[in-house]
Protein backbone atom coordinates (compact mmCIF):
# COMPACT_ATOMS: atom_id res chain seq x y z
CA UNK A 1 0.00 0.00 0.00
CA UNK A 2 3.17 2.31 0.73
CA UNK A 3 4.49 1.61 -2.49
CA UNK A 4 1.37 2.61 -4.30
CA UNK A 5 0.56 5.56 -2.24
CA UNK A 6 4.21 6.92 -3.28
CA UNK A 7 3.84 6.49 -6.79
CA UNK A 8 0.44 7.86 -7.01
CA UNK A 9 1.50 11.37 -4.96
CA UNK A 10 4.95 11.28 -7.30
CA UNK A 11 2.63 11.03 -10.50
CA UNK A 12 0.83 14.62 -12.30
CA UNK A 13 -1.98 15.18 -11.51
CA UNK A 14 -4.46 16.20 -14.52
CA UNK A 15 -5.47 19.34 -13.40
CA UNK A 16 -2.75 20.67 -12.22
CA UNK A 17 -0.35 19.14 -14.50
CA UNK A 18 2.22 18.84 -11.17
CA UNK A 19 2.14 16.26 -8.86
CA UNK A 20 0.97 16.40 -5.44
CA UNK A 21 4.52 15.50 -3.83
CA UNK A 22 5.98 18.71 -5.63
CA UNK A 23 3.55 21.10 -4.91
CA UNK A 24 3.90 19.82 -0.91
CA UNK A 25 7.58 19.51 -0.73
CA UNK A 26 8.57 21.70 -3.87
CA UNK A 27 10.51 18.93 -5.32
CA UNK A 28 9.82 15.25 -7.26
CA UNK A 29 10.29 12.68 -4.64
CA UNK A 30 12.17 9.60 -5.84
CA UNK A 31 10.42 6.61 -7.32
CA UNK A 32 10.97 4.06 -9.80
CA UNK A 33 8.86 5.56 -11.86
CA UNK A 34 10.36 7.00 -14.78
CA UNK A 35 10.42 11.11 -14.93
CA UNK A 36 10.93 14.29 -16.79
CA UNK A 37 11.43 17.37 -14.67
CA UNK A 38 10.40 20.07 -16.55
CA UNK A 39 10.49 23.65 -15.07
CA UNK A 40 7.47 25.02 -13.33
CA UNK A 41 6.55 28.67 -11.98
CA UNK A 42 3.85 28.57 -8.85
CA UNK A 43 1.86 31.37 -10.90
CA UNK A 44 1.52 28.58 -14.10
CA UNK A 45 0.59 26.07 -11.62
CA UNK A 46 -2.54 28.01 -10.38
CA UNK A 47 -3.25 29.62 -14.26
CA UNK A 48 -3.39 26.16 -15.11
CA UNK A 49 -5.22 25.52 -12.45
CA UNK A 50 -8.07 28.03 -12.60
CA UNK A 51 -8.86 27.35 -16.35
CA UNK A 52 -9.11 23.80 -15.96
CA UNK A 53 -11.85 24.41 -12.60
CA UNK A 54 -13.23 27.18 -15.43
CA UNK A 55 -13.82 24.87 -18.10
CA UNK A 56 -15.49 21.83 -15.35
CA UNK A 57 -17.92 24.46 -14.41
CA UNK A 58 -19.09 25.92 -17.99
CA UNK A 59 -19.27 21.71 -18.37
CA UNK A 60 -21.48 21.84 -15.62
CA UNK A 61 -23.13 24.89 -15.73
CA UNK A 62 -24.03 23.57 -19.40
CA UNK A 63 -25.21 20.06 -18.32
CA UNK A 64 -27.77 21.61 -15.30
CA UNK A 65 -28.86 24.53 -17.50
CA UNK A 66 -27.89 27.02 -14.84
CA UNK A 67 -28.44 30.51 -15.77
CA UNK A 68 -27.74 33.75 -13.61
CA UNK A 69 -30.17 35.73 -11.43
CA UNK A 70 -31.56 38.71 -12.78
CA UNK A 71 -33.80 39.49 -9.43
CA UNK A 72 -33.22 42.82 -8.21
CA UNK A 73 -33.95 44.86 -4.53
CA UNK A 74 -37.42 45.69 -4.90
CA UNK A 75 -38.90 42.87 -7.53
CA UNK A 76 -42.06 41.30 -6.55
CA UNK A 77 -41.63 37.61 -5.64
CA UNK A 78 -42.85 34.00 -4.78
CA UNK A 79 -41.34 32.44 -2.11
CA UNK A 80 -40.82 28.27 -2.57
CA UNK A 81 -42.68 26.09 -0.09
CA UNK A 82 -42.31 22.58 1.31
CA UNK A 83 -44.71 20.13 -0.29
CA UNK A 84 -47.46 19.92 2.47
CA UNK A 85 -49.87 17.25 0.32
CA UNK A 86 -50.89 16.78 -2.86
CA UNK A 87 -52.79 19.57 -3.47
CA UNK A 88 -50.43 22.34 -2.20
CA UNK A 89 -48.97 24.98 -4.59
CA UNK A 90 -44.69 24.93 -5.65
CA UNK A 91 -45.24 28.69 -4.49
CA UNK A 92 -47.02 30.66 -1.81
CA UNK A 93 -49.25 33.30 -2.91
CA UNK A 94 -48.41 35.74 -0.89
CA UNK A 95 -46.09 38.38 -2.20
CA UNK A 96 -42.75 39.49 -1.17
CA UNK A 97 -40.28 42.45 -2.11
CA UNK A 98 -36.67 42.01 -2.32
CA UNK A 99 -35.22 44.52 0.14
CA UNK A 100 -31.53 43.52 -0.01
CA UNK A 101 -29.23 40.78 -2.16
CA UNK A 102 -25.90 39.38 -0.74
CA UNK A 103 -24.32 37.19 -3.67
CA UNK A 104 -27.05 34.99 -4.41
CA UNK A 105 -28.20 35.15 -1.09
CA UNK A 106 -31.58 37.46 -0.83
CA UNK A 107 -33.79 39.07 1.79
CA UNK A 108 -37.37 39.37 1.20
CA UNK A 109 -40.29 41.21 3.25
CA UNK A 110 -43.88 40.81 3.27
CA UNK A 111 -46.40 43.57 3.73
CA UNK A 112 -47.38 42.48 7.33
CA UNK A 113 -43.34 42.96 8.34
CA UNK A 114 -42.23 38.86 7.96
CA UNK A 115 -38.28 38.64 6.38
CA UNK A 116 -37.09 35.71 4.74
CA UNK A 117 -33.59 35.06 3.68
CA UNK A 118 -33.42 32.16 0.96
CA UNK A 119 -31.14 31.60 -2.15
CA UNK A 120 -32.39 32.88 -5.48
CA UNK A 121 -33.61 29.87 -6.42
CA UNK A 122 -35.88 29.62 -3.90
CA UNK A 123 -37.85 32.64 -5.65
CA UNK A 124 -39.83 32.99 -8.72
CA UNK A 125 -40.46 36.87 -9.59
CA UNK A 126 -44.28 37.86 -10.76
CA UNK A 127 -45.04 40.86 -12.69
CA UNK A 128 -48.33 42.40 -10.37
CA UNK A 129 -49.95 45.00 -12.46
CA UNK A 130 -50.53 48.21 -9.92
CA UNK A 131 -54.72 47.75 -10.49
CA UNK A 132 -54.65 44.47 -9.31
CA UNK A 133 -52.92 45.32 -6.05
CA UNK A 134 -54.86 48.23 -5.22
CA UNK A 135 -58.29 46.60 -5.87
CA UNK A 136 -56.80 43.76 -3.30
CA UNK A 137 -56.38 45.84 -0.68
CA UNK A 138 -59.58 47.64 -1.25
CA UNK A 139 -61.49 44.37 -0.91
CA UNK A 140 -59.26 43.64 2.24
CA UNK A 141 -60.75 46.74 3.84
CA UNK A 142 -64.46 46.12 3.30
CA UNK A 143 -65.70 43.92 5.66
CA UNK A 144 -66.48 40.13 4.90
CA UNK A 145 -70.17 39.56 4.06
CA UNK A 146 -71.29 36.82 6.53
CA UNK A 147 -73.73 35.42 4.87
CA UNK A 148 -72.90 32.00 2.32
CA UNK A 149 -72.97 31.83 -0.96
CA UNK A 150 -75.00 28.96 -2.37
CA UNK A 151 -75.40 27.71 -6.26
CA UNK A 152 -79.15 28.49 -7.99
CA UNK A 153 -78.73 24.78 -9.27
CA UNK A 154 -82.11 22.93 -7.75
CA UNK A 155 -81.25 19.78 -6.23
CA UNK A 156 -84.01 16.91 -7.28
CA UNK A 157 -84.24 13.43 -6.94
CA UNK A 158 -83.89 11.14 -10.46
CA UNK A 159 -86.90 10.11 -12.29
CA UNK A 160 -85.79 6.01 -11.48
CA UNK A 161 -85.84 6.87 -8.19
CA UNK A 162 -89.37 8.12 -8.31
CA UNK A 163 -90.90 5.19 -6.37
CA UNK A 164 -88.92 5.59 -3.36
CA UNK A 165 -89.13 9.24 -2.56
CA UNK A 166 -91.88 10.47 0.50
Amino acid sequence: MFTFLRNYRATKHATTDVSPAKLLFGRNIKTKLPTITPKYQDNEIRETDKRKKDKMKNYADTRRNAEPSDLKIGDTVLVRQDKQNKLSTPYNSIPYKIVERNGTMLTAKRDDGHMITRNSSFYKQVKIPPTIVNSEKEQEQEEPSTQLRTSGRMNKAPAYLKDYVK
